[in-house]
């Protein structure tokens, strides 16, 4: 399963000032992959499935309760379909060495917590909302690349 949705994890980590280690990053991805597992397996998706929606990387493509399932599973959205960005911010504590970088975590975070202000059609479910909080998390994308260090 190594790698499989690969832009679900990054447009959720979202933006470490470009400077994730690759340790950090490596630590981050082997623990996203089984909250993807879980929920690809409950959507009925096979691991090629999966493989083929990374290589696409088409976020639109992608079943927003597929989203909301990862995203509840990590604890992103709650029980009542609203973001958690305190979450964000506790795990750049676990995952992140540099200050810097943590604080680049947590600003983009914050900056996603807009998504509770959009109304969405499906309440608690948090399909919708989780769709946009990963749209937010991938306009940030480009900030975030393993670095050599």
């Amino acid at each position: 399963m190594d790698g499989r949705l690969c832009f679900l994890l990054i447009a959720l980590i979202g933006g470490c000032g470009a400077a994730l280690t690759k340790e950090e990053f490596a630590n981050i991805e082997a623990d996203m992959i089984a909250h993807v597992k879980k929920c690809g397996d409950k959507f009925g998706l096979s691991d090629d499935d999966l493989k083929d929606m990374k290589e696409k990387a088409d976020i639109d493509g992608v079943d927003p309760c597929l989203i909301g399932c990862v995203f509840k599973s990590l604890k992103l959205i709650n029980d009542d379909g609203v973001y958690v960005p305190e979450v964000i911010a506790e795990e750049s504590e676990k995952y992140l060495s540099n200050a810097e970088d943590k604080a680049k975590f947590k600003e983009i975070a914050s900056a996603c917590a807009t998504v509770n202000d959009e109304e969405v059609s499906d309440g608690k479910e948090g399909c919708e909302r989780a769709k946009l909080l990963l749209a937010c998390f991938a306009k940030h994308k480009d900030e975030l690349h393993p670095s050599r260090r």
